[in-house]
């Protein structure tokens, strides 16, 4: 048995004065595991939303590029191959833009790097989705009982990249050693 958890056994068992003062010692080192547990997720949450929200700017940026530079340079191009062939406004004139609009990006440079950067973005943020839903649970876990707590720390993605993530879940395993057998407080109303 560990030396937190000898305490807490001492903290059952004692009686009178003894047992508040025990029980106060072991009821701060959990609140204070708690505290810490909570802002190491906050700073784990906090870097995913950030890349998750830059991210979102570049594909915005990138689709602000695309309707304001790159696509009247390629539809003039594409509406004359589209002229060529089909009846202006017909539904084939309509697929023969779209098709020569298509190609013509393929073979733009800056419209494929573009166009690949969205891509590339909007995978990272589905990975990122995913991540910040599981993290958010584990912060929120940290708020109740321990079991909980190290459950939603160990569910959460492996994330070589973001050191942030081991603090978070060696924050939630100290907060599970020293709230062993102490009592969970009932949960505040969050605003």
């Amino acid at each position: 048995m560990s030396v937190g958890g000898t305490r807490r056994l001492r903290c059952t068992l004692l009686t009178g004065a003894l047992t508040l003062t025990a029980c106060g010692n072991a009821a701060e080192e959990c609140a204070t595991a708690r505290a810490a547990a909570l802002t190491a997720w906050s700073a784990y949450t906090g870097e995913l939303t950030t890349e998750r929200d830059k991210a979102k700017a570049k594909i915005d940026e990138a689709h602000r590029t695309l309707r304001t530079v790159i696509d009247p340079r390629i539809d003039a191009e594409a509406k004359k191959a589209a002229d060529r062939l089909y009846a202006s406004g017909s539904d084939e004139w309509v697929r023969g833009l779209r098709s020569h609009q298509t190609g013509a990006c393929r073979k733009d440079a800056e419209c494929t790097a573009l166009k690949h950067g969205i891509a590339e973005a909007q995978a990272s943020i589905e990975d990122l989705v995913e991540r910040l839903a599981l993290a958010e649970k584990a912060q929120d876990a940290t708020r109740g009982e321990t079991a909980a707590a190290h459950s939603a720390s160990t569910a959460a993605i492996i994330d070589p990249p973001r050191p942030a993530l081991k603090t978070a879940q060696a924050a939630t395993a100290r907060l599970v050693e020293a709230c062993e057998g102490v009592p969970v407080k009932p949960a505040e109303p969050q605003p």
